[in-house]
């Protein structure tokens, strides 16, 4: 099993996270983010508030029998929430 999770890169606060059993997947998030470094992105946290993010670097580490992949993003709420249904 695989879990990939948004963290706050400066409160260390998880923001959202997905359990998957493709870790390809999720290698392809992580490069979709390292190559869009530096630039503005949207993610949604648990409440689903829409965030204003960066994002900065990712760790990968073992967690019982889960291997789980952090990614850290400077956030900060965006000026327009998108409506989720």
């Amino acid at each position: 099993m695989f879990r990939l999770m948004f963290v706050n890169a400066f409160t260390q606060e998880p923001l959202r996270h997905t359990d998957n059993y493709s870790e390809e997947q999720i290698l392809d998030v992580i490069d979709g983010f390292s190559v869009a470094k530096g630039e503005e992105c949207f993610i949604f946290d648990y409440d689903l508030n829409t965030l204003s993010a960066e994002y900065v670097t990712h760790n990968k580490f073992l967690e019982d029998e889960t291997t789980v992949y952090k990614l850290f993003f400077k956030t900060e709420l965006a000026d327009i929430q998108l409506p989720l249904i």
